[in-house]
């Protein structure tokens, strides 16, 4: 009888993270700085430093960048204590 291995396509990043990339749908720069009221530049900050989980929309490096739902979420809720 063979046995099943279960496979993911879990990454390291998802791992630190605690949850995948986008499972919650992603938001673009404009939407995350509308929500938190902040100016752009502050969520490409916080993208930079790692405070809220982004990506790209493509490989290459004119991709646009996409910021992980629920990353934005749990930031703005830590801002309200």
């Amino acid at each position: 009888m063979a046995s099943t291995v279960a496979t993911t396509n879990e990454s390291e990043a998802d791992k630190r993270w605690g949850f995948q990339f986008g499972v919650d749908g992603l938001m673009t720069v404009k939407e995350v700085a509308d929500l938190l009221r902040v100016h752009r530049a502050t969520v490409w900050r916080y993208m930079k430093n790692g405070v809220i989980r982004s990506g790209s929309t493509s490989q290459n490096r004119g991709g646009r960048a996409r910021l992980c739902k629920r990353s934005v979420i749990a930031y703005a809720r830590s801002l309200e204590t």
